[in-house]
């Protein structure tokens, strides 16, 4: 990142200015003896180094030793001071300061959310994610190590949304991302070996956090899976039944698009497990159907077992741990949620 890679630069040039001051330090009070305190040493140092001209406090006439070493820390300290103005120049004139306001601002965002979605990587495929995230209003932290990727998918989305500039691989970023809030972590970066290191790190630092990992080449599915992964997806593979999809169905591969493309009003299937204690349990399907919500669609109940029943009849019970299938608006969804958690 170009913003670290400058204050390394700024820090490097610092360090090496306070080095020359230190060896001047030394040098003086060798020079000094028991003459002369702190604060002349000090002042010798500085005005050598930054070469005012003032009249010397420490006697140096009689020291030829003395004058060498003076000669030799201007010229040492010249340069310091030049590496490190320039370095403080470069650092200022390519507006790093408004950089890390906007850094600051992008992390205290992130701070506020719970029970998010962190998205490492931003490119290709992260992009669709940020997509599909946004249009579901959905909270999500992005992590990427390029300012301008961010920047352009701020402009894509019309949002700016909380992201971190940095290397998802790393514990510090996902720490930064919030992962100990997080309700989980989609890894879709280039290369499947950052993604394995994404996955084991999530799962390290949070056991019980749901895992999504993008994979290029499917013959690392169950490296992936066994990682610590929750799923794995090929792009490759989904890019192949959509294109035999096209060919088969195309009619059915238009209306999903309009359902996910649709500005307006976006169309997702969804889920939500039936709590003890909700006010939906025992309730009917038919109860839920009842609710006045607009885009709304029971499509199939899921129990513990996994047996599946699709389109429920009205008078099917909702026990506890039933998971409901539905199509909704996100706004739908969201009342729907609501309603089921007991919020009036």
């Amino acid at each position: 990142m170009r913003i670290r890679e400058e204050a390394r630069q700024l820090l490097r040039a610092a360090v090496f200015a306070l080095m020359v001051f230190g060896v001047g330090m030394g040098g003086y009070a060798v020079l000094a003896g028991d003459r002369y305190g702190f604060v002349d040493i000090a002042y010798m140092t500085v005005i050598t180094l930054t070469t005012v001209g003032f009249g010397e406090v420490i006697d140096l006439s009689a020291s030829p030793a003395g004058r060498l070493f003076t000669i030799f820390l201007i010229l040492g300290g010249v340069g310091s001071i030049l590496y490190l103005l320039s370095g403080l120049a470069a650092f200022l004139s390519d507006g790093n300061i408004q950089r890390l306001t906007w850094m600051k601002t992008m992390k205290r965002k992130a701070d506020q959310f719970n029970e998010h979605i962190i998205v490492c990587g931003g490119g290709t495929v992260g992009m669709r994610v940020v997509d599909e995230l946004h249009a579901t209003r959905r909270d999500f932290v992005l992590i990427d190590t390029e300012e301008d990727t961010v920047r352009e998918l701020h402009e894509r989305v019309g949002e700016n949304f909380p992201a971190i500039i940095g290397d998802a691989t790393e514990d510090e970023q996902l720490r930064a991302a919030g992962i100990e809030r997080a309700a989980g972590v989609i890894s879709c970066l280039g290369q499947d070996n950052e993604n394995l290191i994404v996955v084991v790190s999530a799962r390290m630092l949070r056991p019980d956090i749901r895992i999504v990992t993008r994979c290029t080449n499917s013959e690392r599915a169950n490296k992936l899976r066994r990682a610590g992964a929750d799923s794995v997806v090929s792009p490759t593979t989904i890019g192949g039944m959509r294109l035999s999809s096209e060919m088969v169905r195309p009619s059915v591969v238009s209306f999903l698009d309009h359902m996910l493309h649709d500005k307006e009003e976006p169309l997702r299937v969804e889920d939500w497990i039936i709590a003890e204690g909700s006010p939906l349990a025992h309730k009917t399907v038919g109860d839920v159907r009842a609710f006045e919500l607009d885009q709304f669609l029971v499509i199939a109940l899921s129990d513990a077992d996994d047996n599946w029943s699709f389109n429920p009849a009205d008078d099917t019970e909702l026990r506890p741990g039933v998971r409901l299938i539905f199509m909704s608006s996100p706004e739908d969804c969201r009342r729907f949620q609501a309603l089921a958690a007991g919020a009036s």
